[in-house]
């Protein structure tokens, strides 16, 4: 699909368009979306457009749609992850890879920009337009090379995790770090307030890693400059037995009493709460906690899925009024796969396959992470919203026969059906590739960067471990 950017109005005709209408999404048939610079002035039935248009761009049968907010990743550290992370974990951690694979994992700032070269790729790819970013913001520039709409969110906290054995988790306390950390990214909110592409929120980093006077501190700030708050907090079973153990409640309760739970806060994760079977805490009500508050969650159900462990549940958090977004924290970054986890992974936590419909994940990946962000003008397309629309080639070999679009999309034909992909009007991915990037020399050279890191390994392990000892192939090597 080919277009003139320079064009004032242009007009793209398909033949289904999902607009945006009384609050939610609709399919129409037949449909056509005006553009003017960054921004959407019409959307309607094909032919009704009322303003004069420079030029049309008929795409036969694609579907339009608006691109995906991912509310949570960390582009960073997640390509790197790959073949270490999955079908291991450290025991004395109940299975979590949090506390042993990170310091091995450790790369220079020049080799963790090729990562996030190479994840912002494969994010633009899988039609996400828009991300929040918890660690990147060193390499602002490269978001803005391609394109993408993104808040991004230095982190802080006021200890760091450690641990010498394996099985006991240790917090190194530094508070006057932690505040300095803050201010820091008080700094940054500042300097990119009234950017449209950039801008950021406040990040305390893990709940368990920031002290109730640094969630104080963050909430002041973040009423003062009017921003998001950006916390991981209910991710693992350590967590909660800390938490429980440190200030004798859930890190919902203890968000709550520092002040910090509210309609400006996105808790990414909010897996382990009191509604989890296996936390033993459904005294709590957590959940009911969240939407009583107005928080959102940052929902990522693959990077708990693929260590057995579901949301329970997607369709609970919905009953009690909390608004999911959707995030894929970890690989791969694609969105649209993300999406089909979530419904697949909702229906299995609720054994119905009604719980979590295709409709429900793609709200969470539009308008849930759009209302997260408090920004009615993402997730959607409907005249006075941003032109970041995602165009799906319906003749896709996995797509057809075609009778639900979205429903293809999701279950069946995922991101390898998105033509091209739209930021703020500039077509950023065309005919399935990033405009103007050699994706396989990107690759190449995160290989390069990967290999030098497994050699590292038994260096920086605390046990000596090489990369195999860590995590064994899924086949043993022939000799």
């Amino acid at each position: 699909m080919a277009v003139d950017a320079s064009a004032s109005v242009r007009l793209y005709r398909a033949a289904y368009v999902l607009v945006h209408e009384d609050g939610s999404h609709r399919m129409l048939r037949d449909g056509e979306v005006a553009i003017r610079g960054d921004e959407i002035t019409h959307v309607g039935k094909a032919g009704s457009c009322p303003q004069e248009v420079d030029e049309v761009v008929d795409l036969g049968h694609y579907l339009i749609c608006p691109g995906f907010v991912n509310l949570h990743c960390h582009p960073g550290s997640s390509p790197l992850s790959k073949s270490l992370v999955e079908d291991v974990g450290s025991p004395g951690f109940y299975m979590s890879s949090l506390y042993e694979y990170g310091d091995v994992r450790a790369v220079s700032p020049e080799e963790r920009r090729v990562a996030v070269q190479y994840s912002l790729v494969q994010l633009l790819k899988s039609g996400c337009t828009t991300l929040v970013d918890m660690g990147s913001i060193e390499h602002i520039d490269l978001f803005r090379e391609l394109g993408l709409r993104a808040c991004l969110i230095p982190a802080y906290r006021s200890a760091e995790w450690h641990t010498r054995d394996g099985h006991r988790l240790e917090y190194r306390w530094d508070e006057e770090a932690g505040r300095a950390g803050l201010r820091e990214n008080i700094e940054w909110v500042k300097r990119l307030e009234g950017d449209d592409l950039i801008w950021s929120a406040l990040g305390p980093a893990q709940v368990d890693t920031c002290s109730a006077d640094l969630l104080h501190r963050t909430r002041e700030a973040a009423d003062e400059l009017g921003c998001r708050i950006h916390i991981h907090a209910a991710q693992s079973h350590v967590e909660v037995a800390e938490m429980m153990r440190r200030e004798g409640m859930t890190a919902l309760q203890f968000l709550d009493h520092v002040g910090l739970l509210g309609p400006d806060l996105v808790v990414a994760h909010c897996i382990l709460t009191g509604t989890h079977p296996d936390t033993g805490l459904s005294f709590t009500r957590d959940a009911r906690l969240l939407g009583s508050r107005g928080a959102h969650v940052a929902h990522c159900p693959w990077v708990f899925g693929r260590r057995g462990t579901l949301l329970y549940s997607f369709r609970r958090y919905l009953e009690d009024g909390v608004n999911v977004g959707l995030g894929t924290d970890t690989f791969p970054q694609d969105m649209v796969t993300e999406m089909r986890r979530a419904a697949v992974f909702g229906k299995a936590a609720e054994n119905d396959p009604l719980a979590v419909t295709a409709a429900d994940a793609f709200n969470a990946a539009t308008t849930g992470g759009a209302a997260a962000l408090g920004r009615e003008d993402l997730g959607c397309l409907r005249a006075g919203a941003k032109a970041d629309l995602v165009f799906v080639d319906c003749d896709a070999y996995a797509m057809s026969p075609v009778r639900d679009p979205i429903r293809n999309l999701i279950y069946s034909a995922g991101s390898g059906a998105i033509d091209s992909v739209m930021v703020g009007g500039r077509l950023m991915v065309q005919d399935g590739e990033v405009c103007g990037l050699d994706e396989g020399a990107i690759s190449a050279e995160l290989q390069e960067i990967a290999e030098r890191m497994w050699a590292r390994f038994p260096s920086r392990d605390r046990a000596g471990r090489s990369a195999d000892d860590l995590s064994p192939p899924a086949f043993p090597p022939l000799d």
